[in-house]
């Protein structure tokens, strides 16, 4: 009889290795990460660092008024980068150092977030336009330096949006022919006609 019962009785559970369970899923998933190979990351996680930054730089350039674009004051930064300029003679120049330092203070008043959504600060844009008017006038106003004054002048004034004296700074270096003239002009062209008040 007791070995009838013993027989009817269901066969106690099979006891689970839990720790085989889990090295089995470690295994699975470092296989899993082995299967792409470090450079393959590196490169993937490059591309979305590199396709972040050009959508931000996109929107940082799309967000700004017309006039701002315009001016580009960026690329006076970038073209006369480190430009000291001295007289025909070698010596210092008193106007070419007061040019110097006015690209100086325009770069001084840039500032961005890693290199995305540049601004200028008004104080050093109006410093840079104080010693570009300086410049100009030690210069003469004739003069090629003096005209480069004057463009730079009216390029800083477009991106304040004073649209009106930036028209006559850029006016001025057409009118004399300066060496900065058809770049002037194209902007003037860009501004479209002064518009004529009543209409």
């Amino acid at each position: 009889m007791a070995a009838v019962q013993a027989a009817s009785r269901p066969a106690p559970p099979v006891r689970r290795d839990r720790s085989k369970d889990w090295r089995t899923s470690v295994t699975d998933s470092l296989s899993l990460v082995q299967s792409f190979s470090l450079p393959r990351l590196a490169f993937a996680a490059t591309f979305i660092v590199v396709l972040l930054y050009g959508g931000l730089y996109i929107a940082s350039r799309v967000g700004q008024p017309d006039f701002v674009r315009l001016a580009d004051l960026d690329a006076v930064e970038n073209e006369f980068a480190g430009l000291r300029l001295r007289g025909s003679d070698g010596q210092f120049d008193l106007a070419a150092g007061r040019y110097a330092a006015a690209l100086d203070a325009l770069g001084a008043a840039r500032s961005s977030t890693l290199g995305l959504f540049p601004h200028y600060d008004t104080a050093g844009l109006n410093e840079a336009i104080g010693l570009l008017e300086e410049a100009a006038e030690l210069e003469g106003q004739d003069s090629a330096l003096g005209l480069e004054a004057w463009f730079l002048i009216g390029k800083i004034l477009l991106y304040e949006g004073e649209l009106d004296v930036a028209r006559d700074a850029l006016e001025i270096v057409v009118e004399q022919q300066g060496p900065s003239a058809p770049d002037a002009q194209r902007l003037l062209d860009e501004l479209g006609p002064v518009p004529v008040p009543g209409e």
